[in-house]
């Protein structure tokens, strides 16, 4: 760390080094992908955020996101939702319950949806959690999410709106 000059530019003979085992970035308005981009995870052109798996984690194995970093959340409720599932991934990695799956699920948007996040799932069983954005506001709609197997979720919705993140919950199976 170092003290900055009025042009944000680092001022000579002031930078520390403080040694730590985390590193958490609290950011505005656009996600912060300037460490993924730097780390070579795959960034979605829609978020601008790293491209995420049903346990938040990149496409780098082992490392998480969440907040946003992952998404621009309009909600802290939210933000603290993608931190949980973001720090329960990180368990499940390091304790050897989530490995790298061969091929991931992908997730696809249709219609009047402009991003959902995760963007890909794990085959296997559970709940997922899902936040997405609209591009024109609706009302009356009905959000609906299918797999392979049918129906997994039909919510309506009395008005849904672009600054307005839609949060919901499924079960894989």
């Amino acid at each position: 760390v170092a003290r900055v000059d009025e042009a944000m530019k680092p001022i000579p003979g002031t930078e520390q080094t403080v040694e730590c085992d985390l590193l958490v970035l609290a950011v505005g308005l656009i996600p912060e992908n300037e460490l993924s981009r730097a780390a070579g995870i795959e960034i979605d052109p829609r978020t601008r955020g790293p491209v995420l798996d049903d346990a938040f984690m990149t496409s780098a194995p082992g490392v998480f996101a969440c907040g946003n970093v992952a998404v621009v959340f309009d909600l802290v409720d939210y933000v603290s939702q993608s931190g949980e599932i973001a720090a329960q991934g990180a368990v499940d990695f390091l304790s050897g319950r989530l490995a790298q799956p061969a091929q991931y699920l992908p997730v696809a948007v249709r219609d009047n949806v402009s991003f959902v996040v995760p963007q890909r799932l794990r085959p296997e069983c559970g709940k997922a959690a899902f936040f997405l954005r609209v591009k024109q506001p609706e009302r009356a709609a009905t959000l609906i999410c299918a797999g392979a197997d049918g129906e997994l979720l039909q919510k309506r919705c009395r008005y849904i709106a672009p600054p307005e993140m839609l949060a919901f919950e499924v079960d894989k199976c």
